[in-house]
Parts: C-alpha cells; sequence; structure tokens
C-alpha cells in the first residue's frame, strides 16, 4: 500500500504500508520528525521510502527504519540537513537490502558514510551522492573498489573529489615509481597497511592512519599540504571491471582531469551515459579515451571544458556512433567543423552547442539537413547565427520540441518575443541579451510566423514596396 504526502493512522495500514513518500516539492507542512518517529516502528513491511519533503528528519527516525524494516530497498533524503553520519552508518549496517540510496545535498556527511554504504551493502545498485562539500577521493575510491554492481553514481559538485579518488591508468605505475625519490618521506602511525604500500615504498593505512601521518621537509623545499596529498593513487587490477555500471555524473568535479578519465573507462568499459559538464581542466585528450566506450556511450556532457578542439569531437563521433544526447557548450576553440561532424550522427537527439563563438550558419544548415531526428537544440550566445539559419532549422527539424536562442541579436526582431517562455526572474537582457526559448507548440507557431513574414517579404518585392517587419499575423504589407 502507497502513503503520499500523509501517515497510516491505523494498524492495519501500517503493517500495509510498503511505500511511503513525502516529496520536497509540494507545499506545506504535512508531518514533521515527531510524528514520523511514533509511526515508523510498526511498518515493518516498507521497501520504498522518500522522506525529502520532511526537512526536520533526524537521524533518530532513520534509525528507527533501518531497525524496523527489513525489505527496504529504496531511500531518497536528500536535502534533509539534520542528518549525519550516526543515521547513515545505522542505515548501512543494518538495511543490507537497500539498492538506492539517495542522499543529495546533505552538508554534514563525510566519508566514512559512503565508505560504509558501498562496503555493507552487496545489492546496491544506484548511489546518489551530489553537493556533499565534506565528501573527499577517500570515499570515493571505496564506490570503485567495492561497488561493483552498481550501475549509477552521482557525485555532481563534490570539489574534493580528485584524480586519487579514480582508478589510475595503469600506464602511470611506472611514472609514480621513477619519481618515488622527489616525493616527500611519509612515516606512518602502525595500523592496516594498503598493498600500495609495496608499489609506492611506503605504508598508507586506514583514514585514521593517514590522518596521523608525519611528514618531514624534503630536500625540495616543498611540504605536502594534508594527508589527501600524501594518499596514494588507486591501482586496480586489469580484470577489476565494474560491468553493470551504466551512468557517472561528475558534473562541477572540478579537479579530476585527464587521467581519471582514462582510469574511468579502463575499469568501467560499458558506461552509456556520462556527464563531465564543469570539468575545466579536461582537454581533447580525455575525449580520444571515450573513444573506447565505442556503441556502448549514448549521452556526453563536456561543457565548460576549454581546451576542447575539433579533432577530439571528429575522433568521438567516428568512434561512438550511436550518441544522442552531447553538450559541448562554452568550449571555445571548437568551430563549425565539430557541429559539422556531430550533424552526421544519426540517432542525434539533443545537442547543446550554446556560446561558440566560432559556430556560424555553415554548420547550422548541415544540422538543418541532417538532424531529422533532433528534438532538444541548444544555440544560445552564438553570435554569428542569422534569422534565416533559424527559419531553416525550425521548417526541417520537425521533431523539435525545444530551442534555446537567448543571446543572438536576430532574434530581437519584432514579433518573436511572444513566442518565447516567459523571462526569468534572474535574467538581465541588458547584459545577457534577448531571452529567447521555445518550447512545444510554440516551435509551431514560430514556424508559421517566419513563413508568414517570408511570403510578406516576397510579395513586397514583387510589388516594390519596402519591407517593413510585422509582429501580428497580418498579412498587410502596410
Amino acid at each position: 500500500m502507497k502513503f503520499i504526502d500523509f501517515l497510516p493512522t491505523t494498524e492495519d495500514s501500517c503493517e500495509a504500508a510498503e511505500t511511503l513518500e513525502f516529496h520536497a516539492s509540494v507545499r506545506g507542512s504535512f508531518t514533521d520528525d515527531d510524528n514520523l518517529a511514533r509511526i515508523l516502528p510498526y511498518c515493518p513491511n516498507l521497501h520504498t521510502v522518500n522522506l525529502t519533503g520532511i526537512h526536520d528528519l533526524s537521524d533518530r527516525s532513520l534509525v528507527t527504519l533501518a531497525h524496523t524494516t527489513t525489505h527496504l530497498r529504496y531511500i531518497d533524503i536528500s536535502g534533509c540537513q539534520q542528518i549525519t553520519d550516526v543515521g547513515v552508518l545505522e542505515l548501512a549496517s543494518q538495511a543490507n537490502r537497500l539498492e538506492v540510496v539517495k542522499l543529495n545535498g546533505i552538508q554534514g556527511l563525510t566519508d566514512p558514510s559512503i565508505s560504509a554504504l558501498v562496503r555493507s551493502l552487496p545489492r546496491l545498485v544506484e548511489l546518489d551522492a551530489a553537493d556533499l562539500p565534506l565528501l573527499t577521493s577517500y570515499s570515493v575510491r571505496d564506490i570503485w573498489t567495492f561497488g561493483k554492481k552498481l550501475r549509477k553514481v552521482r557525485l555532481c559538485r563534490c570539489t574534493h573529489a580528485d584524480d586519487k579518488g579514480f582508478p589510475s591508468p595503469f600506464d602511470s605505475a611506472l611514472s609514480t615509481l621513477s619519481t618515488e625519490n622527489a616525493r616527500a618521506p611519509v612515516r606512518v602511525v602502525p595500523g592496516k597497511p594498503l598493498l600500495m604500500s609495496a608499489v609506492l615504498g611506503h605504508d598508507i593505512g586506514t583514514l585514521e592512519d593517514v590522518l596521523a601521518v608525519e611528514m618531514t621537509e624534503p630536500t625540495g623545499g616543498n611540504r605536502i599540504s594534508s594527508w589527501l596529498d600524501a594518499m596514494p593513487p588507486l591501482y586496480l587490477p586489469a580484470h577489476h571491471i565494474l560491468e553493470d555500471m551504466r551512468t557517472l555524473d561528475l558534473t562541477q568535479c572540478m579537479k579530476i582531469t585527464d587521467d581519471a578519465v582514462s582510469g574511468i573507462v579502463a575499469h568501467a568499459p560499458r558506461l552509456q551515459h556520462i556527464h563531465l559538464a564543469g570539468c575545466s581542466l579536461l582537454s581533447g585528450s580525455a575525449l580520444v579515451r571515450l573513444c573506447s566506450l565505442a556503441t556502448h556511450l549514448e549521452t556526453l556532457t563536456v561543457s565548460h571544458a576549454e581546451k576542447l578542439t575539433d579533432p577530439a569531437i571528429m575522433d568521438l563521433v567516428r568512434f561512438c556512433p550511436r550518441l544522442a544526447n552531447i553538450d559541448v557548450s562554452y568550449c571555445p576553440l571548437l568551430s563549425d567543423l565539430s557541429v559539422l561532424e556531430l550533424a552526421t550522427l544519426p540517432n542525434l537527439r539533443r545537442l547543446a552547442i550554446a556560446s561558440l563563438p566560432l559556430v556560424t550558419d555553415v554548420s547550422l544548415l548541415s544540422l538543418a539537413e541532417h538532424g531529422d531526428n533532433l528534438t532538444h537544440l541548444q544555440i544560445a550566445h552564438c553570435e554569428h547565427i542569422t534569422l534565416h539559419t533559424i527559419h531553416i532549422l525550425l521548417r526541417r527539424l520537425r521533431a523539435l520540441v525545444y530551442l534555446s536562442a537567448s543571446g543572438i541579436r536576430a532574434t530581437r526582431r519584432t514579433g518573436i518575443k511572444r513566442f518565447s517562455e516567459k523571462l526569468p526572474p534572474h535574467h538581465d537582457s541588458r547584459i545577457d541579451g534577448p531571452y529567447r526559448v521555445f518550447r512545444g507548440d510554440n516551435i509551431a507557431r514560430l514556424r508559421q510566423f517566419l513563413d508568414k513574414e517570408e511570403l510578406r517579404r516576397r510579395e513586397a518585392e514583387e510589388q516594390s514596396i519596402p519591407f517593413r517587419p510585422r509582429g501580428d499575423d497580418s498579412m498587410d504589407l502596410y
């Protein structure tokens, strides 16, 4: 039995309850942590729980839930700021049938919580740990080491995660050994050493051991600035493969580099959706390494990767022909050549090329010719695009349901604004240019309007009358 935005009130309904949901998007307060804690001991059969709408949710309720139900498979407590490691650790130790755990935006969670989840839950297939500011590479390593069944992982905006949290490419082991003498000598308090200590020549133990590292001044005068710097790279054996991993979201994990992408691809070779937007340290080499995903890769977002170049996009299109969704916005080195290549993808449905200063009408016309399946297109702030080209796109791309053309000067033309979505409160037209986002039926209406204006223009030329744009649907020339 499902209970959505209200609690069961009788003993029978508590016994029958299998799904309990309180959504954060629903306005109004339906219950609080105290009421929830009183009911949970009588709900032993819950298997799906969403408590994002209970803003004062505490560890008490989470511990009670973990001890009461033995069938829990799905839990979402995203945004519940009073949850700490205490509640999550108890959940990891008791609810060993959990398959989906969502902890997005819980500011107080730290590495031990994530490590305990991936170590203790053998059935875990989806982990959402986005917007956790205290998360570091220490627990991210455990995801790759112990999460063999994981299908989807979200680590968006975990800004402390860097290359050491991801598998290192094996070919970098030799370079690590060759530079060993340049490292700061490290002495660790006795603990349980990792196997990597044999490779790197010193013992690095548990988190507590690493925190107790004593660092001495090397001859070069450089010091290790934190225990994270003392952490060795994560070298996994070649046969350690996360065969089920399909989705990985590392949006705005700004410290990862091409090496992290190389290790990810080597140990998750069947990734279908990978999000790297805002990872500004990535270069074209990262895309070349993604080419090894071949026909598995369907979704890729690499916006704000300022080092990406046209040859990398060409390689990607050549080796990953099943790409359907791609975002290369705000990559200033990409030109018409990249868009021409992307236009040839037979399954392309979503394309974002916003703010590419080198893109012109040439590539957009090719996109109009080949992008029959395109449903979503973002060309905002591509300053060289003309209204004539936008009109051709609208004519040819009949499957289009979303078009973002904000910031393009040509869209200031009389009559176009009325088909756009409502101006958002944060948009400043003086700085950001005109806001032009078209959805659904408004795309068809805009196409009809531009068709009408084209007919008016031709009629004016035939009659040798100066053409004056109109903002309404009238066919009158003046």
